[in-house]
């Protein structure tokens, strides 16, 4: 979301966006695109995340994960 808020000033100033990107409007073109991708990239950083864990933890058996 708040990938959100950095990208909508340049919208609204017309600095970062092409004309053709500016057409979509504001809710397409920033809502839409920056935070859905923000979704996905999250999701797939989180699934990478996942993977490398289950790997660590298999190779290195004394490894607990630390609790707060």
């Amino acid at each position: 979301m708040s990938e959100v808020l950095v990208v909508a000033p340049f919208f609204f100033s017309g600095y970062m966006f092409t004309p053709a990107q500016l057409n979509g409007g504001f809710i397409m073109s920033v809502v839409v695109l920056v935070g859905l991708g923000t979704v996905v990239h999250s999701f797939v950083d989180c699934s990478i995340s996942v993977l490398l864990w289950k790997c660590v933890k298999s190779t290195v058996p004394g490894i607990k994960l630390i609790r707060g």
